[in-house]
């Protein structure tokens, strides 16, 4: 024993040591490897890094801009725009008109740059100064072009006013910001937010999705460390005031199985989530099971062969989660699993012998009247028949009220369109073009690489064209040559060989080219015939939308594939306890009883039914099993004594209670995730103590067998 407390002291220390780096609060354990990639890829576009700050008026959206400007992690505002912070865009875009546009004629370049001449005498002042660089580099007025571009991509709902993107129908004002860090580096985050809170502004976008989850889990593993540390006490005190200082050994082996599941579990998978953790709570009620219900009985050759099929029940509901699509669901059931195993085991070894005497009479009073809720519970599982999975992000994705209307009045403000888009690796660079094509043809409108530069073989004619203008002995006036010094200096500089290329591609470019991966978009409106050409024509595209939908789709098949291995692989193992049919489906009558009784509440008071629920209800199965096996032997293989009745019923109920308190806590959170499990958990419990001290003796009783 004194072994065993100095592994578990050095454990416990280790973790304290290692806490920050074993630890995860991200988002990636969320949705399948190929899912997150996708998300993930498409969130590295500049597209996807913008984050929008609504604003409720004028003079909060001014005082906001200051700030936000001056703020060092803001890389960028569009907000009071000055010419300086579209520079590199413009000069950018100038720098390649030589490949965008074919070259004037003489006369017809004479005359353009005539008509910029002439703006120049207006240009006094920075902002002229600023403007002057521009013409400078062109004298045919190519940025005319560009400006038209970009208020093709405005939303008619918005419009650049007095230098703010304001609403049309209201007060509302448009910040689009750009951050200088990542999203997962959410301290920085909770700074600007802080700012925002200020001017009754919210942001809606990556940066705010990660602060939402990641900083709303972390508060769940204090709130639920706080909660587990309360009833911890309340434990102790208990133990004391009753004497029972024997069960204060059931603390260790508990803890040591969970400690070496941490560990492993953090071996195996390089990080812990946070969640995962936080729903160690309940691994730990359900772990002292074990303990608590041997320690009271005499009979230990009964009592550990009853405890040994509620171990491989319970085992058996974690191990088939194990092969779930959803990592973080993985994971949750791989630490689960050897935490169980650990604690079962060490239980067996530490305190398996051991026994503390029942000195009271607990009774509980039996009557046949307890079939009657079974009865009723009945309706509960004839409306489980037919309900309806809530697959929805928002199941796995924490987001205030406040935000969550915003993000809904904004998003009713965009066009009535489905965003498709495709992501190419560099080595498949060369679909490009090719899928651009045939967007065109089919005629949906896209957003590509060549919706703002010509294909190659256009390039290559533009170029050849002004590479001709140059030599062909070109000339005009010397103030022209002076003033538009820097457009001639890239003039004379041109190769034929020259081209725009996305491996350095330029600041214009870079919205839709990241490192080694290029995005194609495609707006589509025309439903699902649109859709469907899309897809047949491009393939590989597909729409955010399109994947989410594909995500709860795997969600609820991997359900109804479970529920079936699952039901009939415990039943098997019932079946081999007790050789009958009858008693195998009498152990399963507490699971029954707690799943008709969630059935009620999800169909009258509107109790979620989520992929979490679903887990919480095969998890209910599994461990109310145990309590199915222990009465049914209580009353079935074992002498009937008010004895032996009160030590069981002692056991039993402290065994309730310590998988109520480590499930309860849950009901704190407020992720969705936790929130959801927790509720199902709760609930399910109630059910099965219900089930198990009054249902089940009820049967017997009918049975004549109590």
């Amino acid at each position: 024993m004194k072994s065993s407390i100095a592994i578990l002291c050095a454990l416990v220390l280790f973790l304290a040591v290692k806490r920050t780096d074993m630890i995860d609060t991200g988002q990636s354990l969320f949705f399948p490897k190929d899912t997150y990639e996708k998300i993930h890829d498409f969130s590295l576009f500049q597209l996807g890094q913008w984050n929008n700050v609504i604003v409720p008026n004028e003079k909060d959206a001014l005082g906001l801009c200051q700030e936000l400007r001056q703020n060092k992690l803001v890389l960028k505002v569009l907000c009071e725009p000055a010419l300086t912070d579209f520079s590199p865009l413009v000069k950018s875009y100038l720098g390649d008109q030589f490949f965008n546009y074919k070259a004037p004629t003489k006369i017809e370049f004479e005359n353009l740059s005539n008509g910029e001449l002439a703006k120049l005498s207006v240009l006094m002042g920075p902002q002229g100064q600023e403007l002057l660089e521009f013409m400078r580099l062109d004298p045919v007025n190519h940025k005319e072009a560009l400006l038209d571009k970009v208020k093709t991509k405005l939303n008619a709902n918005f419009e650049w006013k007095e230098g703010l993107l304001r609403h049309k129908g209201s007060p509302a004002i448009l910040i689009p910001v750009q951050f200088s860090y990542k999203p997962e580096q959410i301290e920085k985050s909770a700074e600007i937010e802080v700012i925002l809170s200020k001017y009754n502004a919210v942001m809606i976008g990556v940066h705010q999705g990660h602060l939402s989850n990641q900083g709303t889990i972390i508060s769940d593993l204090n709130n639920v460390g706080i909660v587990g540390t309360i009833v911890t006490i309340f434990a102790l005190i208990f133990i004391w005031y009753f004497k029972l200082f024997k069960l204060a050994k059931l603390i260790l082996p508990n803890a040591l199985g969970v400690c070496v599941s941490i560990i492993i579990t953090w071996l195996v998978f390089g990080k812990v989530h946070a969640i995962t953790i936080t729903f160690g709570t309940g691994i730990i009620g359900l772990a002292v099971d074990f303990g608590l219900h041997a320690i009271f009985l005499e009979d230990k050759k009964q009592v550990w062969h009853s405890n040994l099929y509620g171990f491989l029940t319970t085992l058996a509901v974690f191990i088939i989660f194990i092969f779930s699509e959803i990592p973080l669901i993985k994971q949750m059931m791989f630490f689960s699993t050897v935490a169980l195993m650990g604690s079962y085991l060490f239980t067996y070894l530490l305190v398996g012998n051991d026994y503390i005497p029942v000195s009271h009479d607990i009774i509980i009073k039996k009557s046949r009247w307890h079939l009657i809720p079974l009865i009723i519970s009945l309706v509960g599982l004839f409306h489980l028949t037919t309900f309806k999975m809530d697959t929805s992000v928002k199941r796995f994705n924490y987001t205030s009220q406040k935000v969550e209307e915003t993000q809904t009045w904004f998003y009713s403000q965009m066009k009535n369109e489905k965003i498709f888009f495709k992501i190419y690796p560099k080595s498949k660079w060369g679909d490009i073009e090719t899928d651009f094509k045939k967007g065109e043809e089919i005629g949906v409108r896209s957003e590509s690489i060549y919706s703002l530069i010509p294909t190659a073989n256009i390039q290559k004619e533009n170029l050849d064209s002004w590479i001709q203008l140059r030599d062909s002995k070109f000339k005009t006036t010397s103030d022209k040559e002076k003033i538009f010094a820097p457009f001639f200096e890239k003039l004379n500089a041109l190769r034929p060989n020259d081209r725009i290329t996305l491996e350095h591609p330029p600041e214009y470019l870079k919205h839709m080219v990241q490192e080694d991966k290029a995005l194609n978009l495609w707006f589509v409106k025309g439903g699902e015939l649109e859709e469907k050409k899309i897809k047949e024509n491009i393939p590989g595209a597909e729409s955010l939308v399109e994947i989410f939908l594909n995500f709860t789709k795997r969600m609820t098949d991997e359900v109804i594939h479970f529920i079936p291995i699952t039901f009939l692989l415990i039943f098997v193992l019932l079946f081999i306890k007790y050789r009958s049919v009858v008693k195998s489906l009498i152990c399963l009558i507490p699971f029954l009883f707690a799943l008709g009784l969630y059935g009620l509440l999800y169909r009258y008071f509107n109790f979620p039914m989520s992929f979490m629920t679903l887990l919480g209800l095969f998890l209910i199965y599994g461990l109310s099993v145990d309590y199915g096996i222990f009465t049914t032997d209580l009353f079935t293989e074992s002498n009937q004594s008010v004895k032996t009745e009160s030590s069981f019923n002692f056991g039993l109920i402290l065994t309730w209670i310590t998988n109520f308190l480590g499930f309860a806590p849950l009901l704190f959170c407020n992720h969705p995730i936790l929130k959801d499990l927790g509720l199902v958990l709760v609930v399910g419990m109630i059910g099965v103590f219900y089930g198990t001290f009054f249902v089940l003796p009820a049967v017997f009783i009918k049975a004549g067998k109590a």
